[in-house]
């Protein structure tokens, strides 16, 4: 017996059998951009801390997106680095097409430096003796 995609969505396989579940819902924000101009009149500094920080360029991209992709792109992700070494390396596929790259590539792809602390434990603070977190808070 043949395989047939779903008629009711028009040929295509709905969207939340094609995504894993905690993407499939989820709205994907994008061409967004910050006006900043709200924030010079009641001395607050967001785009001052921004630049400071080499951010401001994220804020104000306003490229064209593609929903689909972006899901598909994030639902695929898996970490497959060597936890042991702290080495990132990260693979998804998109399209059928199988993407790897480490924290190097995606420095370059984002134009920050690959260096300094790296932790992914979003719950704690970094045991990084170099991290010291009044230093991280003196730019705000």
């Amino acid at each position: 017996m043949p395989k047939t995609k779903h008629t009711s969505q028009g040929g295509k396989t709905p969207v939340g059998s094609r995504y894993k579940n905690c993407y499939a819902a989820r709205k994907v924000f994008c061409g967004r951009t910050v006006n900043f101009s709200f924030t010079t009149g009641d001395k607050f500094k967001l785009e001052q801390w921004f630049e400071a920080l080499g951010w401001r360029d994220y804020f104000t991209t306003n490229a064209p997106y593609y929903i689909e992709t972006v899901k598909e792109f994030y639902s695929n992700l898996s970490n497959i680095g060597d936890s042991c070494s702290h080495n990132l390396e990260l693979k998804t596929k998109v399209n059928r097409v199988i993407i790897k790259f480490d924290d190097k590539v995606l420095g370059n792809i984002l134009n920050v430096p690959a260096v300094g602390s790296k932790f992914f434990e979003t719950k704690k603070w970094s045991e990084d003796p170099d991290l010291v977190l009044e230093d991280c808070l003196r730019v705000f």
